[in-house]
C-alpha cells in the first residue's frame, strides 16, 4: 500500500477512536478545470498579424481604432484620397505672371542688335528701363527745348548788338522787358526818367525828337488812293481759299505717305528701317527733284547697301546662307552618287578585261568621261 493510504487510515482511525460523534470530513472535490480560451483567429493570407496588448492569460486584446492625427482620413470633407497630380495647383495661389519679352531699343545699331539675344536678361531690362526714362524725359522737356530753340532763333539777328552791350542774351532781354514794363505801368516821373536815360545812352537828337513829338498837320487836298492795297484787299478771299486748298492737298499727301511708310516699317522683312530712315528720305528727295519715281522698297534696298553697319550684317547673313546651301547641295550629291563596287567589274569591250578593282574603277571613269 502506498504511504499516502497508510497516513489517511491512521487519521481516520484516530478520529473514530475519539468517540466524540463527529463524522470525518468528506474529501474535498477536485477543482473544476477552467474553460479553455478560444484560439486566436488565424491571420488572413497576405495580411500581417496584428500585434497589440495581451491580457493576463496571454491573449491579444482587440486593437482600438484610433485615427492618427498626422494622416488625414480618406473621404473626409475637403480631403481627397487620391494624391494631387503634378499639374494640381493649390487654391488661392496665384500663378506667377509671365515676363514679357524685352525687345532691342529702336535706336540701337544693327550690328549691336545681332548680339541682343545673348545679352543677360538683367542688362536687357536695365537698358529697356533707361530707354523709357529717356523717352519720358524727352517728352517732358520738349516744350522747354522748343521754347529755347525759338528764343535763340529770335535773338540771332541781334547777337552782335547784345555782344556789344557786354551782356548775355537772357540779361539783355530781361533789361528790355524791365524798360517796357516801366514805360507801360510806371509813374510819369519813372517814364520820363527811363526815356531820358535812353536819349542819353543812345544819343538821340533833341531837336529831331521835339519835331517828331510836335508833329505836322497833313497837307490839304484829296486823299490819295493806294491802288495796290485795294487790289490786295479785293483778292484776299481768293488767296485765302487757294491757300486753304493747297494746305488740304499737302495734308492729304502727308497723311497718305505716313500711312504707307508705317505699313512698310511694320513688315518684318524691313528690320533695318530705323537705321536707314534718313538715307531713304534723302534718296526720295533727290529722286523727287529729278522727277524720278523711286519706291520705298528701292530706297530701302539702296540705303541698306550704303549703310556701313547694315551692309556688313546683310553680307554676313548672305555668306552664311550661301555656305549652308553649298553644304546641303554637297550632302545631296553625296547621297545621290553611285558607288562602284569591286564585286561588279565594268566590262571594257574595246580593251582587255580588268583584273583588279583599281582597273575596274579606272575603266568606269574613262567610260563616263567619254559620255
Amino acid at each position: 500500500m502506498p504511504p499516502d493510504d497508510d497516513l489517511r487510515g491512521d487519521i481516520e482511525s484516530a478520529l473514530g477512536d475519539a468517540g466524540d460523534g463527529i463524522e470525518p470530513l468528506a474529501p474535498a472535490p477536485p477543482p473544476a478545470p477552467e474553460p479553455a480560451a478560444p484560439p486566436p483567429p488565424a491571420p488572413e493570407p497576405g495580411k500581417p498579424e496584428a500585434r497589440g496588448e495581451r491580457d493576463s492569460l496571454g491573449r491579444f486584446l482587440p486593437k482600438k481604432d484610433v485615427p492618427s492625427a498626422a494622416a488625414p482620413v480618406a473621404g473626409a470633407a475637403g480631403i481627397s484620397s487620391r494624391p494631387p497630380g503634378p499639374a494640381a495647383v493649390a487654391p488661392g495661389v496665384a500663378t506667377p505672371p509671365q515676363v514679357p519679352e524685352v525687345h532691342a531699343p529702336a535706336g540701337m545699331p544693327a550690328s549691336a542688335r545681332e548680339h541682343w539675344a545673348q545679352t543677360p536678361p538683367p542688362i536687357r531690362e536695365f537698358i529697356a528701363q533707361r530707354e523709357q526714362q529717356m523717352a519720358r524725359w524727352a517728352n517732358d522737356t520738349a516744350p522747354l527745348r522748343n521754347a529755347g530753340q525759338a528764343f535763340l532763333q529770335a535773338i540771332e539777328p541781334y547777337r552782335m548788338t547784345i555782344q556789344a552791350e557786354g551782356v548775355d542774351p537772357v540779361t539783355a532781354v530781361s533789361n528790355l522787358m524791365q524798360i517796357g514794363t516801366t514805360l507801360r505801368f510806371g509813374t510819369p516821373q519813372e517814364k520820363a526818367r527811363v526815356i531820358a536815360e535812353c536819349v542819353n545812352a543812345y544819343g538821340v537828337d533833341i531837336g529831331t525828337l521835339d519835331s517828331i513829338l510836335v508833329g505836322q498837320a497833313p497837307p490839304d487836298g484829296a486823299p490819295q488812293v493806294n491802288v495796290q492795297a485795294e487790289v490786295q484787299r479785293a483778292l484776299q478771299p481768293l488767296m485765302q481759299y487757294a491757300q486753304q486748298t493747297r494746305q488740304f492737298e499737302v495734308t492729304q499727301t502727308q497723311e497718305q505717305a505716313a500711312s504707307e511708310l508705317e505699313n512698310f516699317a511694320a513688315d518684318p522683312k524691313h528690320e533695318f528701317i530705323d537705321d536707314v530712315r534718313l538715307l531713304m528720305a534723302d534718296m526720295i528727295e533727290v529722286a523727287s527733284k529729278q522727277r524720278l519715281d523711286l519706291t520705298l522698297q528701292d530706297a530701302y534696298d539702296r540705303a541698306c547697301a550704303l549703310h556701313p553697319e547694315v551692309s556688313k550684317v546683310i553680307m554676313a547673313r548672305r555668306q552664311g546662307a550661301s555656305a549652308q546651301q553649298l553644304t546641303q547641295a554637297a550632302q545631296r550629291a553625296r547621297s545621290a552618287a553611285v558607288s562602284v563596287r569591286g564585286a561588279a567589274p565594268v566590262g571594257n569591250p574595246g580593251g582587255p578585261e580588268p583584273t583588279s578593282i583599281r582597273e575596274s574603277i579606272e575603266a568606269a571613269i574613262e567610260a563616263h568621261s567619254r559620255v
